[in-house]
């Protein structure tokens, strides 16, 4: 005869731990189906909503409700300019056209004498005119003496006129194309059609093969250089976006690659193209580099940030949308935290047009004291959260680089985040889709170049095609010692330092 197994029933300490780890994965469950609709339904801005510091909260936790109401009661917004409403004048070098209309009445009823003129006023209508081809002929003369009928002598084309040896294009024809590919995200087949309207027969093909030809015959270097500066700068800020690139194993197969971007201190943008997000390939980036590098908490730079190498600087805009993530799980923690980021980005609106030394001064006195209450509420916070919620994991990503966030109260020069060469970023994500993908490794460099020279001209408030048409047809008379002169800054110091001749 067999025994009866015996089943144990669960202690009440089992249930209680079994019930905790399922509600912590409901928790988590829940957060990500929010984090999904959200991206799916939801805007993507991420202002801090404004709400009504009168109304209180069901549960007041340790009794902060009221402070956190008087700290953010605090927070004073600077004075700021209003622009003009209605119609902007229009700019005064456009060029104009005069046309004058009489009165009809040009005599005095009264004596019979021609009137005169004793004012006017003037409408003013803005037009367009398409764009214009132009075909100019660089005529080469012969001469010869007719007496000897020897010694022929003909004229020499300077050195600027052909851009590409061999080619006909002029160096306003490509600035446009360059400009229009990778700035206005126009792809080539549609310049194609577009040249075809004003009946110019230019394959993508051969606009292709000039790209090409411009940027590792003249451009390149140019770029090189402005690595170079940017490697001594004493303040860098990196961040790295994808790009799909057409595999050259197999036909019609694309691969991911990454732009690696990075603005230095004096507003030099550079982007250098990897097949891949290694860390490798940061440390080949930044291998040597001695200053202050920003970055997010990517692992991949963690072979850059030695003793002998860079200083890290952390982001607040990574840390700070960590908390908007889970905010809809822990909205009045994380509003408390928002809060106090909120009130550190005021300060250093104040201290936008401050010098370092003033701006280093200010975050002392003002910044340091909200810098040492925030720290406190998060590690209150943290010994209230469940280890993997999104609010904890939104605390521990924070406190673990507390050194990085807060390196600029020592620094002047150092922002908060890392905002500006994301912004330099952007303009690819929108270009990619229209262009999608890039043909060919060798492309991707191509666009990595030109993505550096249009975004340090963005930065600078260059017309990007004013400097391609000066700069193609400089590119090769320019010695190598002063390829830098032609970098996007030192290009409009020295227009601003030249006199106009």
């Amino acid at each position: 005869m067999r025994s009866a197994s015996v089943v144990h029933a669960p202690s009440y300490e089992d249930l209680f731990q079994e019930n905790a780890r399922l509600k912590e994965q409901l928790e988590r469950a829940y957060h990500q189906l929010r984090e999904l609709k959200h991206h799916v339904f939801g805007r993507r801005s991420e202002k801090l909503a404004v709400v009504d510091a009168s109304q209180g909260v069901l549960f007041d936790f340790e009794g902060e409700a009221e402070a956190s109401r008087n700290e953010a009661a605090s927070i004073s917004v600077a004075s700021h300019t209003r622009p003009r409403r209605g119609r902007q004048p229009l700019p005064k070098d456009l060029p104009r056209e005069r046309i004058e209309y009489e009165p009809e009445e040009r005599r005095c009823s009264g004596c019979g004498n021609e009137k005169d003129k004793i004012g006017e006023e003037v409408t003013e209508e803005l037009d367009y005119v398409p764009a214009q081809f132009v075909v100019r002929e660089h005529v080469k003369i012969k001469r010869a003496c007719r007496r000897c009928q020897d010694g022929v002598a003909i004229g020499r084309l300077p050195a600027e006129v052909q851009v590409i040896e061999g080619s006909r294009p002029g160096a306003g024809l490509l600035a446009h194309i360059l400009v229009s590919k990778y700035q206005d995200h126009l792809p080539l087949h549609r310049q194609e059609q577009m040249f075809l309207r004003h009946g110019i027969v230019l394959s993508r093909k051969r606009m292709c093969d000039w790209i090409g030809k411009l940027v590792e015959q003249g451009l390149w270097p140019i770029v090189e250089a402005m690595k170079r500066e940017l490697l001594q700068s004493t303040y860098v800020r990196a961040d790295e976006t994808e790009i799909q690139v057409q595999s050259a194993e197999k036909s019609g197969s694309l691969h991911r690659g990454y732009l690696w971007g990075a603005l230095s201190l004096e507003g030099d943008v550079v982007f250098t193209y990897a097949p891949s997000r290694a860390g490798a390939v940061a440390e080949q980036l930044f291998g040597g580099y001695s200053g202050f590098l920003q970055t997010d908490l990517y692992a991949g730079y963690a072979k850059v940030y030695t003793p002998e190498g860079a200083t890290r600087v952390g982001c607040w805009a990574h840390a700070r949308r960590k908390f908007v993530e889970a905010e809809k799980t822990a909205p009045r923690e994380c509003g408390k935290v928002l809060q106090k980021i909120a009130a550190l980005y005021q300060i250093e609106k104040q201290a936008r047009t401050l010098s370092f030394e003033e701006r280093q001064a200010l975050r002392q006195r003002q910044s340091k004291p909200l810098f040492d209450s925030l720290q406190k509420t998060l590690q209150d916070l943290q010994l209230h959260s469940l280890p993997k919620s999104p609010l904890r994991l939104a605390i521990d990503y924070t406190l673990s680089q507390w050194e990085a966030l807060t390196r600029p109260l020592e620094h002047g020069c150092l922002e908060l985040d890392n905002n500006a060469i994301e912004r330099q970023i952007r303009p690819i994500a929108v270009g990619r889709h229209n262009w999608l993908f890039a043909g060919s490794e060798r492309g991707a460099q191509w666009a990595a170049c030109l993505f550096s020279l249009l975004a340090t001209c963005r930065l600078h408030r260059i017309n990007p095609f004013a400097y391609f048409a000066d700069v193609l047809r400089r590119i090769h008379t320019t010695p190598q010692q002063r390829i830098a002169d032609l970098t996007p800054r030192r290009w409009k110091q020295l227009r601003e330092t030249t006199p106009a001749s």
